[in-house]
């Protein structure tokens, strides 16, 4: 019944959360977390109040026009595959051909930033899931160790090990600090993670930390 309800390989769930919005009134949100613990939080970021209620919603199957373009590019469907789960093996396909596996350190330390990812992405669309999903200190350390490996090099892990974790600490305080330079980091995608500019504004203050 789990891999029917969830799917086999999402790390989330979907919740309904039902709470009080500011007037007191009745408000639901539904949301994708990795936890209901975690759900609440982003309920209570959009201004939702407790006392909660929370259910579980099923993951959508996928759809026959996902079906039809998998067939059409001879990608595999694995059993269990929910909507999510094959819109990620057909944007690895189309949009990220060639995607590295991701390291496991970068899977661990999404996970526990409370990103939404399916099993089955690559490492460019976990980082992708990641900056999109993760919180302003969380994607303001991302990127210090982004600005750290175009330097050294090296691949994408858990920046929570890595002897510079202090710096990319540091650079993640300036951001919290500074509105402007939230806005520069805020504008940065996957491919300025991947191979950060140099003259952005986010860079410099990154670069100032080490």
């Amino acid at each position: 019944m789990e891999n029917e309800l969830f799917g086999r390989f999402c790390n989330y769930k979907i919740y309904v959360i039902t709470g009080r919005d500011t007037e007191g009134k009745r408000e639901v949100k539904i949301r994708r977390a990795v936890s209901e613990s975690a759900a609440i939080r982003i309920a209570e970021a959009e201004g939702v109040t407790g006392p909660f209620t929370v259910e579980l919603k099923p993951l959508e199957p996928p759809t026959d026009r996902q079906l039809a373009l998998a067939k059409k590019i001879n990608l595999n469907v694995p059993e269990g595959c929910t909507k999510d789960d094959l819109g990620t093996l057909l944007s690895r396909r189309l949009d990220f051909d060639g995607d590295r596996e991701p390291d496991p350190g970068l899977l661990h330390y999404a996970q526990d930033c409370g990103v939404c990812f399916s099993n089955l992405t690559g490492e460019s669309g976990l980082l992708e899931s990641m900056i999109a999903q993760l919180w302003l200190r969380d994607r303001a350390v991302l990127f210090a160790y982004a600005v750290h490996l175009s330097r050294s090099g090296g691949k994408f892990k858990d920046p929570r090990l890595d002897p510079s974790a202090p710096a990319f600490e540091k650079f993640a305080d300036m951001v919290e600090a500074d509105p402007a330079l939230w806005k520069s980091l805020e504008g940065r995608d996957r491919h300025d993670y991947q191979s950060p500019n140099s003259r952005s504004k986010a860079y410099k203050a990154a670069l100032s930390c080490f």
